[in-house]
């Protein structure tokens, strides 16, 4: 009689069934879900903020001729404010 090598590892391997490895897929696909739309909230929230920054002439980052604008705005308005 032939045996079976899967026998003598059996308590060696973690044995899983169908529905732990749905459960697995479920979990997984909820988190991958939430990095997804977490990710795209976050880069939503990145752009609104550039173009408010834009708009108002605030400091940017992103942008160094924008940011030459504005500090160059920030001296003649210090100027004008000062005489």
């Amino acid at each position: 009689m032939v045996q079976c090598p899967a026998r003598k590892l059996a308590g060696f391997f973690m044995r899983f069934t169908i529905r732990d490895v749905l459960t697995l897929m479920l979990v997984l696909g909820l988190i991958l879900g939430w990095v997804i739309d977490h990710r795209g909230q976050a880069a939503a929230e990145r752009r609104l903020r550039y173009l408010l920054n834009s708009t108002i002439g605030k400091y940017n980052e992103h942008d160094p001729e924008l940011y030459i604008q504005s500090y160059q705005l920030d001296q003649q308005r210090a100027a004008q404010n000062s005489n």
